[in-house]
């Protein structure tokens, strides 16, 4: 059984102090808690006044009497040394770069997911290329920004053109290259994993 341990850090502050209690946060407070926090969270304390604050607001899918507050994400430069594609249980290939190993916050990072091919193909990243790397929220790596001005001897993206599973040919659908064959063994192991 694990059990989890919740440390409750609360204050309360006039709206001229976020300032000060979020760089007590970031530059004392975050360093005395034994795990890692990705953000400070300010809410408003009165809830018989939370329907008329959110209908101040068009965007309705969050609430606008509570302010998330996040510390910048640490970045590293790294190269990308290849892109493997994962199929998902949809059929989509994920492109993932396989980086030089990186550390931010102690944590040696060598995969980052692309989300989808366009979103490779958009920022233009090839083999070789460098790049600037950061975890969102402390947590996810993801590419921020491609440093095509540093990136030497880049090598064009080999994309596969049939599954590799069941040599269907992929088709682009929206963003993705997608396998359309529903009993693609690749696919089929995700949906059973994801049950």
């Amino acid at each position: 059984n694990k059990q989890m341990t919740i440390s409750e850090y609360s204050t309360e502050i006039k709206l001229d102090k976020i300032d000060d209690i979020y760089n007590e946060y970031i530059n004392e407070t975050r360093k005395k808690f034994p795990f890692e926090t990705d953000g400070l969270v300010i809410y408003y304390p009165f809830k018989e006044d939370y329907a008329y604050i959110d209908s101040n607001y068009a965007e309705k899918s969050y609430h606008h009497y509570n302010l998330a507050l996040k510390p910048a994400s640490k970045e590293a430069i790294t190269t990308v040394k290849d892109v493997v594609f994962n199929i998902t249980r949809y059929g989509q290939f994920i492109p993932i770069l396989v980086c030089e190993p990186f550390t931010i916050d102690d944590v040696t990072i060598t995969n980052i997911s692309m989300t989808n091919c366009s979103n490779l193909i958009d920022k233009g990243i090839k083999i070789n290329s460098k790049i600037v790397c950061a975890r969102a929220n402390d947590v996810i790596p993801y590419c921020k920004e491609y440093l095509k001005d540093i990136s030497i001897n880049e090598k064009n993206i080999n994309f596969p053109k049939n599954c590799p599973e069941c040599n269907t040919p992929l088709q682009e659908i929206g963003k993705n290259l997608v396998c359309t064959n529903v009993f693609c063994k690749g696919s089929l192991i995700e949906r059973i994993d994801f049950l």
